[in-house]
């Protein structure tokens, strides 16, 4: 992904609660390690998953 000398590193991580994806989004700027954190929410909509239907 683009310069080679720059490691960068990705999650998605999604949320049983609102409460816990907004601790998450408190921790942007935070140490992990000797690097600051970047916490963005999504920029997408989470679709709801649907249930299918059991196959017999």
């Amino acid at each position: 992904m683009g310069n080679k000398s720059i490691l960068t590193h990705m999650a998605f991580v999604e949320f049983a609660m609102a409460e816990s994806a907004i601790i998450a989004l408190n921790c942007s700027g935070m140490l992990l390690g000797t690097q600051p954190m970047r916490v963005n929410p999504s920029k997408t909509p989470v679709r709801a998953r649907v249930a299918r239907p059991s196959s017999i």
